[in-house]
């Protein structure tokens, strides 16, 4: 089941990513990001209203906010540094801190699903990566180089919380970190001096699709292991990829495709996980209404 909620998030984000970048060539992107957000923070609180909880807790509320300091370093670094580094690097960051964490805790998963794991990880860099000679830094190499592993690092720390909350709180972290979100866009909006009255159609259909998205990722990080959903949920640049050459006509590059074919290898799908290892996860979690 983690697996398949993963990978519908992935594919998810990689449409909604895709939106997203349609509605930043019309509007600035830190304003498309802010309507995206600030549709997850309206209606993620409503779909977790619907779907239920049996008792929150005050650390699986918070644990939903640290995605916004993230996502601010994460626009900082898009903003003032290139693309082709700061994207990669916090993809990669984002994926590889969860698999450490849960190798050093003792998370134990088949040998084919850490080969896996391995080759979803190196092909990341790959499908992120997008020249772009044409784009001039305003910050120092090295600045950028903080930025995507800090933004990096605090989304996995988001993951890993929402990895370890509560099943009896339902998906109130997610719905914070929506809340956290929206307010990290505006932060960003106000530091360039742009603001985000008239409203991103694009970006409110991302928000949409980010919707369902949060709903599936924290299912998936729930039951676990956060490794195997943190790294599966970020292969979505592949969606991505997909969506500019079928509809901009924009030819993946070498690197695109070389990313591609090591997602897609067999071992990059883990095979069924031994629930007796999740034991220790799982013990304790109540079943959300």
């Amino acid at each position: 089941m983690v697996v398949l909620l993963a990978l519908t998030a992935s594919l998810l984000i990689g449409f909604s990513d895709y939106i997203a970048a349609i509605g930043a060539r019309r509007r600035p992107a830190v304003v498309v990001a802010f309507w995206m957000q600030l549709t997850n923070a309206l209606l993620l609180p409503l779909a977790a209203l619907a779907l239920g909880w049996d008792r929150l807790h005050n650390g699986d509320l918070l644990g939903g906010l640290g995605a916004g300091c993230g996502y601010l370093l994460f626009l900082l670094g898009m903003a003032h540094g290139r693309m082709s580094v700061i994207a990669p690097l916090t993809a990669i960051t984002t994926a590889v801190v969860p698999v450490v964490v849960d190798a050093a805790t003792g998370v134990r998963l088949p040998s084919a699903a850490w080969l896996g794991i391995v080759l979803a990880i190196v092909s990341i860099p790959l499908l992120t990566h997008r020249p772009d000679d044409t784009h001039a830094a305003t910050m120092p190499m090295l600045r950028q180089l903080a930025l995507g592993v800090s933004g990096g690092a605090l989304f996995s720390v988001f993951f890993i919380a929402l990895g370890h909350t509560s099943e009896q709180s339902g998906t109130w972290p997610i719905a914070m970190a929506g809340i956290s979100g929206t307010a990290a866009t505006a932060v960003g909006c106000g530091a360039v001096g742009l603001s985000p009255a008239r409203p991103s159609r694009m970006g409110i259909a991302a928000g949409l699709l980010g919707v369902a998205t949060g709903v599936a990722i924290i299912r998936a990080l729930q039951i676990g292991p956060i490794s195997v959903a943190t790294v599966l949920g970020s292969l979505y640049p592949l969606v991505t990829t997909a969506c500019a050459a079928r509809f901009d006509h924009e030819p993946p590059r070498r690197s695109n495709v070389t990313g591609v074919a090591l997602a897609g290898a067999p071992p990059s799908s883990p095979p069924p996980i031994d629930t007796g290892s999740l034991v220790k996860r799982t013990k304790g979690r109540g079943r959300s209404r």
